[in-house]
């Protein structure tokens, strides 16, 4: 007897870890990490994602390859089957670019993206499976009781919904929401970090509008703005800058990412003005420094709470308190988000419309339907130029997914402005 037929436990064990270092194989061959240029998979989650829900039609397809086609144990088989492991691998790795530009040019959609990503996962998998069947189902040259045509057909249904629906499903949620940290990041003028994201949008498909634009669109006007930037900024004399320049100089450094360069310039600036100091927590808050960056913000609506109404003054206070309430979101503070934003309410009457939509926002993300509902329909009804556009994409989406008592037909009809 075998030795293969005493060690079934180890089988049993072999062949799940054998299966998901496929996936590991998978996803050397993409090669599309967050920290790399964005590939048709856009985010190295959405590439394990889409490896990890291929691997049961792979191992379906191999199976029953293997027991239909009376394919062979031997070791020589095992070395053949490898070889095409790689060999597609390195073919794939070869024409991805090249695939992605050709999408690209077409103009293709997000679902064709999604279909042609699985295939790409299938066809990696598969000879990998193979050879996994070959080399672990033991002595017999195939399996004496496979599945039968009409088992296989709704295993094999299940397997291809797994492969194809569930990672796109995947997909279309995180673009959702890097869709919004895209247009956060474009809301602090932050270009370079919009950028990367807007890029890896593009690169699966996304179809969700950023501010009002698609990423493809978006992308090459990012690239455009960040060159004409950079091309501004080189030959500056930064020694011969005077305080406004030099914080002008300061903000161009932050959108670029140049994050450190900024903050180093304007942080002596900061104590006295007020859009130094708004720099300045920008700055840090691009770096994650959550509590130093209120500090500056602090600072900066101090020092223009004492200056003379103006649209100027109103519009600092208010990225001020906005800086404030996403600091505290960030360090796991909600209610101080919402008392901040109910402060502008109070201090800032006509900013009202726009604090209105920052807690229906907060409360949206926060799994708060009916006040995120209250607060939009106020904003759009103080303001129906400037915020019906943006609420009424989150008030559909409360639509979807609440109860129809909560949502009513009347859910989308402006409302009267509240008494200023």
């Amino acid at each position: 007897m075998s030795t293969d037929a005493h060690n079934p436990r180890l089988h049993t064990l072999a062949r799940p870890l054998a299966y998901l270092a496929t996936v590991a194989a998978a996803s050397v061959a993409i090669g599309a990490g967050d920290a790399r240029p964005p590939s048709l998979f856009g985010w190295q989650r959405v590439e394990i994602v889409q490896g990890v829900l291929a691997l049961p039609l792979c191992a379906l397809l191999a199976r029953q390859l293997y027991n239909r086609l009376h394919l062979r144990r031997r070791g020589g088989m095992v070395v053949v089957y490898c070889l095409a492991s790689v060999a597609i691998a390195a073919g794939i790795t070869m024409i991805l670019p090249g695939l992605a530009a050709l999408l690209d040019g077409l103009a293709a959609g997000f679902w064709p993206r999604a279909f042609l990503r699985s295939f790409l996962c299938i066809a990696l998998e598969l000879p990998w499976c193979l050879a996994i069947e070959a080399g672990l189902t033991g002595t017999r040259e195939r399996d004496d009781s496979p599945l039968s045509r009409r088992s296989f057909a709704v295993w094999a249904l299940l397997a291809v919904i797994i492969a194809i629906a569930l990672p796109g499903v995947y997909a279309e949620d995180l673009c959702r929401r890097q869709t919004t940290l895209a247009s956060e990041a474009l809301e602090r003028q932050q270009l370079v970090a919009a950028l990367r994201i807007i890029s890896r949008l593009r690169a699966v498909g996304s179809d969700q509008p950023v501010r009002g634009a698609l990423p493809a669109a978006l992308e090459r006007k990012l690239a455009k703005t960040i060159a004409g930037l950079e091309q501004r900024l080189a030959g500056v004399d930064v020694a011969r800058l005077d305080e406004q320049h030099a914080i002008d100089y300061a903000r161009a450094l932050a959108m670029l990412d140049r994050t450190d360069q900024a903050g180093a310039l304007v942080a002596p600036l900061a104590s006295a003005r007020a859009d130094a100091a708004l720099l300045l927590a920008a700055v840090l808050q691009q770096q994650n420094r959550w509590q130093e960056s209120s500090a500056s913000y602090e600072t900066a609506a101090s020092l223009l709470r004492s200056a003379p109404a103006s649209q100027e003054r109103t519009a600092g206070l208010v990225q001020a308190l906005d800086g404030i309430a996403f600091n505290a979101r960030e360090q796991g503070e909600p209610a101080v988000a919402v008392q901040t934003y109910e402060l502008g309410l109070g201090e800032l009457p006509e900013a009202a419309a726009h604090f209105h939509f920052q807690l229906g926002r907060h409360h949206h993300s926060g799994g708060r339907p009916a006040l995120a509902i209250e607060h939009l329909q106020n904003a759009v009804a103080l303001d129906p130029r400037g915020y019906e556009r943006q609420a009424t994409a989150i008030l559909r989406q409360l639509a979807a997914g609440s109860p129809g008592c909560l949502l009513g037909p009347g859910a989308f009809s402006q409302r009267e402005p509240l008494a200023k």
